[in-house]
């Protein structure tokens, strides 16, 4: 699901609320000039990205304050495709999804939400 979310930036530090179930964030402004911000209680994201204008990669992805991912840019036999990696979801793998419609972001934080979901269920 895709939200915009009521922000302001302010010393490097992103504060929100998410459109969605009203939970404030607080979040890093990141380094990337693409960033994806997923809201831990709800799951829906927020994309600042160069979308229309320029690359979508690379791409820093957060779940609250803590960076859980990024979105790569790689070349497979001339065609450009995008990458998902995860240390902390234990994930590194090449997207099915592109450029159109930010499907590649769709994907990444599909994926990156179900390995969170997962964790956090008890064993």
């Amino acid at each position: 699901m895709y939200s915009i979310m009521n922000d302001t930036a302010v010393a490097g530090v992103r504060k929100s609320t998410c459109t969605v179930c009203g939970q404030e964030l607080t979040c890093p402004a990141g380094t990337a000039a693409n960033r994806i911000y997923i809201c831990p209680r709800c799951k829906s994201f927020t994309a600042d990205c160069e979308y229309g204008y320029a690359a979508i990669t690379p791409c820093d992805i957060f779940l609250g304050t803590d960076k859980i991912g990024e979105i790569t840019q790689i070349r497979v036999e001339n065609n450009i495709r995008y990458r998902l990696s995860s240390a902390s979801c234990g994930i590194c793998r090449d997207l099915s999804e592109g450029y159109a419609d930010l499907g590649a972001y769709r994907e990444a934080v599909s994926l990156l939400t179900d390995a969170v979901s997962k964790a956090a269920m008890p064993h």
